[in-house]
């Protein structure tokens, strides 16, 4: 393994203080939901955003940015983290990964249909609430593609992967839908999402877990980075660039009232929907060296993402870091994936200058002066594949730990990986099968369907 750096990510999760609406979540026969009131609805709704799964923090633990902590309590004290950490979780067809997430994002989908089917958007309360019910499902219905099918391709459309549900009845079971027919689901979802969506962006932090026309365009833009569509990448990050082009400033991090580009209450965060890390990648696990190092002298990130551990299970917080212990970093996505998300499109499509403008508008606030000079200095004379993998970088850096490692291993290259624990060596290779995970046995004993 390589060497434990005492270094811990600062992002943190949001506990969303969401109150509990049971009164209004009884189930009829056969699974149905009738919510009366606005309120209802959207308290029905509530439970959906709610109920939307942990899963990125295991995700990242499959990648090469944070190296749990073998003891106390971490790998050894919980196998299917191991399992998880060394991509074995295959073996055990029952581990928490891929049941849980599995599991939970049927339960979102559920919600999202009992809104989208009982309620009529007459006015534009109800309008936004049933914009926002499309919006969850489809982001659900794209985790859950990420995670259980391949790499998006043309040949790979027919490939079965998980079912699609569009029911309210809870004994129904479905078989896999095919790749293209769940990003067809996806997509007519989104249309259905901005012809209901009313708020455009909003200015209440605590509401910034709902969705919205700026998350919608965003949301997009990644789902388009997915399948390769560079034009449509490019179009929808001019869309949410139209409504906002704010970031946090690093330079300013010293500020009494500055807020880190992943709190949810920045002005940067555009849809906090989910946690990043649970209690056990807090407590038991440390940035891998490599990682760390990947941040050179001057890049603020380093010294603003991170902070020193001196002990296990204590955090250190800094000048500027707000409630280091808590509740406040649930960054879906923020605009600052955004500019990456175009300049990976630009690069991509030839138009290299273009792609350089929308990076230095991001490290304009993550570097010093200084530094941001060397950086475009050692940018400017790049284009093509070269300058991709220089954007590619400063993705894996500025979205370190929020789940995007993994994806985009898979969405690119799916390269090799290796990983030694306690001396034993494992590996992934380029390709590997394993960057598609496994639907769980529990899933497949109640759906036969799935047994394939």
């Amino acid at each position: 393994m390589n060497k434990q750096l005492k270094y811990l990510p600062i992002l943190l999760l949001l506990t969303m203080l969401w109150s509990s609406c049971d009164k209004y979540l009884d189930i009829v026969p056969r699974g149905q939901v009738i919510p009366e009131t606005t309120e209802e609805q959207r308290a029905l709704l509530n439970q959906g955003y709610n109920a939307f799964p942990r899963h990125k923090e295991l995700l990242t633990m499959r990648g090469l940015q944070v190296t749990p902590n073998i003891d106390p309590y971490g790998l050894s004290g919980f196998p299917a983290y191991r399992n998880i950490y060394t991509w074995q979780d295959g073996a055990d067809t029952k581990g928490q990964t891929e049941e849980y997430a599995y599991g939970s994002f049927y339960t979102v989908i559920f919600y999202c249909n009992s809104i989208i089917q009982e309620v009529t958007p007459k006015d534009e309360v109800l309008s936004q609430i049933v914009g926002e019910a499309y919006l969850l499902r489809a982001y659900s219905y794209f985790e859950l593609t990420n995670m259980y099918g391949p790499k998006y391709s043309e040949g790979a459309r027919n490939t079965k992967v998980v079912p699609i549900n569009s029911t309210i009845d809870i004994e129904q079971t479905f078989p896999k839908a095919t790749l293209g027919e769940l990003y067809d689901q996806i997509e007519a979802d989104l249309k259905q999402a901005e012809k209901y969506l009313k708020t455009t962006q909003w200015s209440e932090p605590r509401y910034k877990y709902r969705g919205s026309r700026e998350a919608l365009f965003a949301i997009a833009s990644r789902i388009s980075i997915y399948k390769g569509e560079w034009s449509e990448v490019l179009e929808e990050c001019q869309k949410v660039l139209g409504i906002s082009k704010d970031l946090a400033d690093l330079n300013k991090g010293e500020a009494k009232e500055f807020l880190l580009p992943t709190h949810y209450q920045s002005s940067e965060n555009i849809w906090a929907l989910e946690e990043l890390f649970g209690q056990t990648i807090r407590e038991f696990a440390f940035v891998e060296q490599g990682y760390f190092d990947s941040f050179t002298e001057g890049d603020l990130r380093k010294k603003y993402y991170f902070t020193e551990l001196t002990d296990m299970n204590t955090w250190e917080s800094k000048p500027g870091q707000n409630k280091i212990q808590g509740k406040d970093y649930r960054p879906t996505i923020r605009r600052a994936e955004i500019y990456l998300n175009a300049a990976e499109a630009a690069a991509r499509l030839g138009k290299a200058e273009e792609a350089k403008q929308y990076l230095s508008a991001l490290l304009t606030k993550r570097y010093t002066a200084k530094a941001l000079a060397t950086r475009m200095a050692e940018l400017q004379p790049l284009t093509g594949e070269a300058l991709v993998q220089e954007i590619l970088l400063e993705r894996q850096k500025e979205l370190g730990v929020e789940g995007h490692e993994w994806y985009d291993y898979k969405r690119t290259t799916q390269p090799a990986l290796s990983k030694v624990v306690e001396g034993k060596e494992y590996h992934l290779q380029q390709g590997d099968a394993r960057y598609v995970l496994r639907i769980p046995l529990s899933a497949q004993e109640a759906n036969p369907q799935l047994v394939e």
